[in-house]
């Protein structure tokens, strides 16, 4: 190889060293440069979607947060899970529900799959106007818009 090299012209020479720069250059292009910055674009985009739900999520709070101040008479409940489970099967997100677990009389633990939160919002919003009030909730967004998976418990108001 060396001795190819060394036959080579001087406008070769050069040819050749400008071709494996330009080639060093478009890899360094194509596998790293360009999946970087598609990634930063990708996160940017997250992030704004992130934002935009956060932000939703706050005010859905401030809602709920003010609607059970709001709420001046609380009425007495005998037996929370039958309560909530009457309550539930008057709704159209019932057929959402994935699990029912009365932990006790007092307690209740729901999960629900793909559940528009707007109607889950309002339903928990009836609920502590009853007295009920959720003490742990965890959710997250689906594919589809509006739509959450969420597990909560709800507990009697004291």
């Amino acid at each position: 190889m060396k001795t190819w090299w060394l036959q080579l012209s001087l406008a070769e020479k050069r040819t050749c060293v400008l071709g494996a720069l330009m080639s060093s250059l478009l890899l360094i292009y194509c596998f790293i440069w360009l999946p970087l910055n598609q990634k930063i674009i990708a996160s940017r985009t997250t992030l704004a979607a992130n934002q935009a739900l956060l932000i939703w999520m706050q005010a859905a709070d401030l809602k709920l947060k003010h609607s059970h101040q709001s709420s001046v008479l609380t009425p007495k409940i005998t037996f929370l899970p039958s309560l909530i489970q009457n309550s539930l099967n008057n709704t159209a997100i019932v057929a959402n529900l994935n699990q029912f677990h009365p932990t006790d009389s007092d307690t209740v633990q729901l999960s629900f799959k793909q559940v528009a939160f707007d109607a889950l919002i309002s339903w928990l919003l009836e609920l502590t106007k009853q007295g009920i009030e959720v003490t742990q909730m965890t959710a997250k967004t689906v594919n589809h818009s509006g739509s959450i998976e969420t597990e909560f418990t709800l507990k009697k108001s004291n």
